[in-house]
């Protein structure tokens, strides 16, 4: 779940939670079998399109 909120962020952690948990319920109501691949997937897609977390501050480098 840290992956999916991003580093430290308690509120992300929270999102995050919701997010797994509903999926989990809607997966197990639509498609029982892919109950287990849910977590795995709002992980991916979040990964995907933000990196970061859900919450987390995207790091500037310095040269």
């Amino acid at each position: 779940m840290v992956a999916t909120a991003g580093l430290g962020q308690i509120e992300g952690a929270a999102v995050a939670a919701l997010l797994i948990g509903l999926g989990r319920s809607f997966a197990v109501y639509v498609a029982p079998e892919f109950e287990v691949v849910v977590p795995y997937a709002i992980m991916v897609a979040v990964l995907l399109f933000r990196p970061q977390g859900l919450f987390g501050v995207a790091e500037t480098r310095r040269i």
